[in-house]
């Protein structure tokens, strides 16, 4: 069994640079994303075609969006990364109800990993929702 940190840093940096070989090389194939209410009712199919695919939905929204890893770490099965991301929404967030407005955001989320056999089995995220919807304008609407 490898370095569970070190895999889920690899997982981050390939979804950071849109590396979706890494990224199936590294989600197990029955991949559980317990991320509802964090992006999970954009994503039109199950499964890693589906991650990759609201991935890419997000992506759209912010075409200048950087992403920054804060902090890694990890005991046993599970890893822990809080990260920071920012960008400009010229894309809108559809499944929000949120049309392009050239707003700027700046959030933070952290994302809870559990890992098999140095694949990553599931996961857990927590946004600030709240904070993103503010800082696009729409404050409590949503």
């Amino acid at each position: 069994m490898g370095n569970n940190v070190e895999t889920v840093m690899r997982l981050e940096n390939a979804w950071m640079v849109h590396d979706y070989g890494t990224v199936r090389e590294i989600l197990s194939p029955d991949f559980a994303d317990r991320n509802h209410g964090v992006g999970a009712e954009m994503m039109p199919k199950g499964g890693v075609d589906g991650i990759i695919e609201g991935h890419e939905v997000g992506r759209s929204s912010y075409s200048d969006r950087k992403q920054e890893i804060l902090d890694c770490f990890g005991e046993g099965d599970r890893v822990v990364v809080r990260s920071r991301m920012t960008g400009t929404n010229d894309g809108g967030l559809p499944w929000f109800g949120v049309p392009a407005n050239g707003n700027k955001v700046d959030i933070e989320y952290i994302t809870i990993y559990r890992l098999e056999n140095d694949k990553v089995v599931e996961s857990w995220a927590q946004m600030e929702i709240a904070k993103l919807m503010q800082q696009l304008g729409v404050g409590g609407q949503v």
